[in-house]
């Protein structure tokens, strides 16, 4: 059994039937805007005008909560989309965006920064990529990625990608969120960033920080970092065929043993357009509820269900997973692929595979 997960086993069953929101103070850091115009090349000189045209980085900051959030907010322009549409998509290269925390660590102190919770987005068929840059350093995810693989970007349409960090800064802690847009390909077992752009958004920390140690924190993101020692470590990406209610997963769980360690959810907004969120489950039920409520209610969306889980599963328990009539798809990156690359010597961590949730809604097998 993976640590940091049983309390969601108990918690699925209520999370969303009851959500409410729960009081914070809240403060806002600041907001940056930027205008990057369509034209020019990216950082590494090789491709032009893959980046949003205007947009903006917000932060808040919940004192109660121990929370940051970060958006971005951009729009792409025509040209930009015509690129897409005649040049990247045709050569599967493929549009995103990453939000990250640029944390100054002091040279000596306990000190500790933000580290990735959950992500959302209504950019379509989103692939969520989330690494500690700096595994040498310290242990915090402090990079947030989200690939676009729908090829059904619109020119002057806002899309945005949000972030929930937790937050568990101390006295010492400095530095500031920022963002780029990034170009990436589709490699072994990721999409790899070919080509990038600063947006130069950055949003400074705000003042207000929290009390807690270093050790603290290690023991939250300890369970949130994948244990490539654990006996059981095979990732799989569980795909379900129907929207999933929470007490209708809980029972998934009970029955195979398998502890997700994230959890994709389908919310729709008013006009219809999916929304994506991605969440880790290594938070009890309140935390977890006021997380998803929140995102939701922020941005305008409802919440109908369950579409993929993220877990560590042994061949006994993918079979049992396999068996079971609202699941579409179970699948696993090969032990060949996962073996034949060092995690010791970069910052991968063991990959989990695309959901094909996107696909089955496109094709009518999975409607809301």
């Amino acid at each position: 059994m993976r640590k940091g997960t049983v309390n969601m086993k108990r918690a699925f069953k209520t999370v969303i039937a009851t959500c409410l929101m729960c009081a914070s103070v809240v403060s806002v850091a600041s907001a940056t805007d930027f205008a990057k115009g369509e034209s020019g090349y990216g950082e590494n000189g090789k491709y032009m005008t893959f980046w949003p045209k205007t947009g903006s980085l917000t932060a808040t900051y919940s004192s109660s909560k121990k929370t940051a959030t970060t958006k971005l907010s951009f729009t792409y322009g025509d040209k930009t989309v015509k690129y897409f549409d005649e040049v990247y998509w045709p050569e599967n290269l493929y549009p995103g965006v990453e939000i990250r925390d640029f944390f100054d660590a002091p040279a000596e102190g306990n000190f500790s920064a933000p580290t990735v919770s959950a992500i959302v987005t209504n950019l379509p068929d989103p692939k969520f990529d989330v690494e500690d840059d700096d595994i040498l350093h310290h242990k915090y995810n402090e990079e947030a990625e989200v690939t676009a693989l729908g090829k059904t970007i619109k020119a002057g349409k806002e899309y945005y990608m949000q972030v929930v960090w937790d937050d568990h800064r101390t006295s010492e802690s400095m530095g500031c969120f920022g963002a780029k847009a990034e170009l990436s390909k589709k490699g072994v077992i990721d999409y790899n960033v070919v080509d990038y752009k600063y947006l130069n958004a950055d949003v400074p920390y705000n003042a207000s920080v929290t009390n807690s140690t270093l050790s603290t924190v290690l023991q939250n993101t300890n369970s949130i970092n994948i244990d490539v020692s654990q006996e059981v470590s095979t990732p799989i990406t569980v795909t379900f065929r129907e929207y999933v209610p929470f007490e209708t997963f809980t029972s998934y769980t009970q029955e195979t043993s398998i502890d997700p360690v994230a959890v994709q959810l389908r919310g729709f907004d008013s006009s219809g357009d999916r929304i994506t969120v991605f969440i880790y489950t290594n938070k009890a039920l309140e935390q977890f509820q006021t997380t998803v409520t929140d995102l939701a209610k922020e941005n305008a969306f409802s919440i109908v269900g369950i579409t993929a889980a993220y877990a560590y599963a042994d061949n006994h328990q993918i079979e049992e997973l396999k068996q079971n009539t609202d699941v579409y798809s179970v699948e696993a990156v090969s032990p060949s692929t996962t073996n034949s690359i060092d995690l010791e010597a970069t910052n991968l961590q063991p990959e989990f595979l695309h959901p094909q949730t996107w696909r089955l809604e496109d094709c009518g097998i999975l409607k809301p």
